[in-house]
């Protein structure tokens, strides 16, 4: 899949969902919060987010979020 594909899909399937940095409930590596407007989370496992954020062709991800407790869902 692309990434517009993946953007565009619903977000409790396989799309993505836009977090903003201040919804999180964890700090952000250093490195990756100056230039990061927002993360995106992706879904694994059902409904389970993994958190990170997209620079080009790679994503990093910050966080598993097999608990529901990164962010308000």
């Amino acid at each position: 899949m692309t990434w517009e594909q993946l953007q565009r899909s619903p977000k409790h399937g396989i799309g993505s969902e836009k977090i903003e940095l201040n919804a999180l409930k964890a700090n952000i590596p250093p490195s990756f919060g100056k230039d990061v407007p927002h993360l995106l989370a992706f879904r694994f496992d059902g409904k389970k987010p993994f958190v990170g954020c997209r620079d080009k062709s790679v994503f990093h991800i910050l966080f598993i979020d097999r608990a529901f407790t990164l962010y308000d869902h």
